[in-house]
């Protein structure tokens, strides 16, 4: 029994870098987050809490797009952190969106894409010209929640600082969330 809920929570989450990480929350006011280091080993799962940010974009951001309002949030995180801002890259955001959308319209939560592909992968087919970094995936309701999620989780908040990248992309279909992190 301890080994099928071990895998059913392995199923729903998961965290890559090369760095990627993904989080689904649940109803409870704390969320189960299990993540993957930089070596490709697994960080002990637990539960984190989700405060909230002093970041949040407001009512004034509403002609903001989603990937704008978070890299805002993004950034305003690296700089408490010390480390220097990203960018938005079209190709990482079409990257983003099109894992999202697959993993919505096929009703799955992995960073492997139901073609077997890795976030790698996507983004060399989007022509991103950079080096892909690091995947974050979420499903979530709100972009706040999201980024809270992430923020909250070591491997998460690791591809969110790493100083290696200067550029994200975000896509969001229904309520699959990706961020990718690249290098350009």
């Amino acid at each position: 029994m301890k080994a099928i809920f071990f895998i059913i929570i392995i199923a729903f989450f998961s965290c890559e870098n090369d760095a990627s990480n993904d989080l689904v929350p649940s109803d409870n006011p704390s969320e189960i987050v299990d993540s993957v280091n930089s070596n490709g080993m697994p960080d002990e799962e637990k539960e984190v809490a989700s405060p909230s940010s002093p970041n949040e974009p407001t009512d004034d951001d509403s002609s903001l797009s989603e990937a704008e309002q978070m890299l805002m949030l993004v950034n305003a995180f690296r700089k408490e952190s010390g480390v220097s801002p990203l960018t938005l890259n079209s190709a990482l955001n079409r990257a983003a969106f099109k894992h999202s959308k697959d993993m919505n319209d096929n009703n799955y939560f992995d960073h492997k894409g139901k073609d077997g592909s890795s976030f790698s992968e996507r983004t060399k087919r989007e022509s991103y010209q950079g080096f892909p970094i690091g995947e974050n995936i979420a499903i979530a309701g709100s972009l706040q929640q999201t980024f809270k999620l992430w923020r909250e989780s070591d491997g998460h908040r690791k591809n969110m600082l790493n100083a290696g990248s200067n550029e994200m992309g975000l896509g969001k279909d229904g309520r699959y969330w990706t961020q990718i992190f690249g290098k350009n």
